[in-house]
């Protein structure tokens, strides 16, 4: 796959159901093994997806690639919180997060932002760790639908910047 050819777009509501897909895809293909089953389930429960995303945050955005939505992710431009990154398992390995990193970063900087922080799920540390993020500390993360699970804090310092304003 040619990542020069993914398009980045904000998530709109109409997108919701989709995303919700997406998600439990990755998460049920991406963290077997990392955590129980049926905290798995709990934590991609169709039925606690009501009220989530109504709006969607300003920077959230869909990867697509040939007109298929292959992943997502968000930017917190206020704390410089990374969230929601999730990779379609058919295209698991193929740089489409790495991409979706590098845009968030992207936006970061537009927004004079020197530091990420994100909790990785335990499948994700590595990969985070391959593009630049740090941490080793063992923490919580509790999902808004009030799934608690174990993660790692990790941070990345940015460098240079960009011209304010383009997002």
């Amino acid at each position: 796959m040619s990542i020069g050819s993914i398009r980045f777009r904000r998530v709109t509501v109409a997108d919701r159901t989709m995303f919700f897909e997406l998600r439990r895809a990755a998460i049920l293909a991406g963290c077997a093994g990392h955590y129980p089953a049926a905290l798995l389930e709990a934590w991609t429960d169709p039925a606690t997806d009501a009220g989530l995303l109504d709006p969607p945050p300003p920077h959230f955005y869909l990867a697509e690639m040939d007109g298929r939505v292959l992943g997502s992710g968000l930017l917190d431009a206020a704390s410089g919180r990374i969230d929601a990154v999730f990779v379609h398992p058919t295209a698991f390995r193929r740089g489409i997060g790495a991409a979706i990193v590098r845009h968030l970063e992207h936006i970061a900087r537009t927004h004079g932002l020197q530091t990420l922080v994100l909790d990785a799920s335990l499948n994700a540390v590595e990969f985070y760790r391959s593009l630049g993020f740090e941490g080793y500390t063992l923490g919580t993360y509790a999902s808004p639908r009030g799934v608690s699970l174990s993660c790692i804090r990790m941070t990345k310092t940015l460098c240079g910047s960009e011209t304010a304003g383009t997002s």
